[in-house]
């Protein structure tokens, strides 16, 4: 209470005392402060980022509140209004538990995840609160301060996921990985990338490079002038090896179709011919290789390119592609808030 309405109301007592005895006062001195709900102010009101587990940063939101402060002395009355002191309470809920803060500002480190969990999502509430402490008049009879309401409310989602997938220094895109599947692919809409961990070394079984059709070498190893018969270069005039290597480093291409490797793989075959005519080795297969209802005999470079590039249609063909893929590569789901 100010000064003034301190003299008034001791003036007043003043009097009573001399013109009635005894007497009540006649009047009583009475603060009274009321409010409305406090309010939020620069507090985030959304969350795209993602955050790893044990990364830390710091929340910061203001809370405002106005008061009307009323001073009553006799019948005299006057009113203030004051910006009351407010403050912002945060609760954090994951994982089942409930914390909170109280401030402007808090410092949050994301929770680590449990074994086999991708991603987490976390949410963040923020409210205004009138923090002040009530300042009661001494006079028992005169209200004193009155909390206010609860105050505006608001919340964020934080994502706490892991980094799998991330392309080096990225930090837009944020993604659980999960393994490639038995048909190649990736399940749940992932995207296939290549895998960190795996590294491609030309690694030729016995020293070649081209280990298919290995149905074919052993039937043409097989026929009397043959024994020697070089896997890398069938027709003993025209190497594949460069042909064979590529086709390797094709599966292991998690952006690459099976498809698309073998028909880059046939192609590059006819290519290493390069017109040439009759074989230094040749042999005759039967129609349970070549699937034709009369035996071929293999004389022409170009014959030999066509038979490799027609295992690549067999079971065993899609098992290899399907096992390099699933070495090399991995899914990534990027996680929904």
């Amino acid at each position: 209470m100010d000064g003034f309405h301190q003299s008034c109301c001791r003036a007043i007592l003043v009097v009573a005392f001399f013109l009635v005895e005894p007497i009540v006062a006649m009047a009583q001195c009475c603060s009274v402060s009321t409010g409305s709900s406090p309010t939020l102010a620069d507090y985030p009101v959304s969350q795209t980022g993602y955050m790893t587990p044990g990364s830390s940063t710091v929340f910061w939101a203001q809370a405002c509140d106005t008061d009307t402060k009323t001073v009553t002395c006799g019948s005299t009355t006057t009113t203030y209004t004051i910006s009351d002191s407010a403050t912002v309470i945060w609760t954090v809920t994951t994982g089942g538990v409930t914390s909170t803060y109280r401030g402007s500002s808090f410092s949050w480190t994301a929770p680590a995840l449990n074994a086999g969990e991708c991603a987490r999502t976390v949410t963040i509430s923020m409210q205004a609160d009138d923090d002040h402490t009530a300042a009661y008049s001494s006079d028992s009879t005169c209200t004193g301060d009155q909390n206010d309401a609860p105050g505006q409310t608001a919340s964020i989602q934080i994502l706490v996921a892991k980094y799998d997938c991330m392309t080096p220094g990225s930090t837009t895109l944020n993604a659980c990985k999960t393994a490639v599947n038995d048909q190649g692919g990736c399940s749940n809409g992932g995207t296939k990338v290549a895998n960190p961990s795996y590294t491609f070394v030309v690694t030729p079984p016995a020293g070649q490079s081209c280990s298919v059709p290995a149905n074919i070498l052993q039937t043409c190893q097989g026929q009397a002038g043959n024994a020697n018969q070089d896997p890398d270069n069938p027709c003993g005039t025209a190497s594949f090896e460069a042909a064979c290597n590529a086709h390797d480093a094709a599966y292991v291409n998690c952006s690459t179709t099976k498809a698309d490797a073998d028909q880059a793989f046939t192609a590059a075959l006819t290519a290493a011919c390069n017109g040439v005519n009759q074989c230094n080795h040749s042999c005759t297969l039967p129609p349970a290789i070549t699937n034709l209802p009369f035996n071929v005999t293999l004389n022409t470079c170009n014959l030999y390119a066509s038979a490799y590039g027609q295992a690549m249609a067999t079971a065993q063909s899609q098992q290899a592609w399907v096992d390099s893929q699933k070495a090399a590569c991995q899914c990534c789901t990027p996680p929904q808030l």
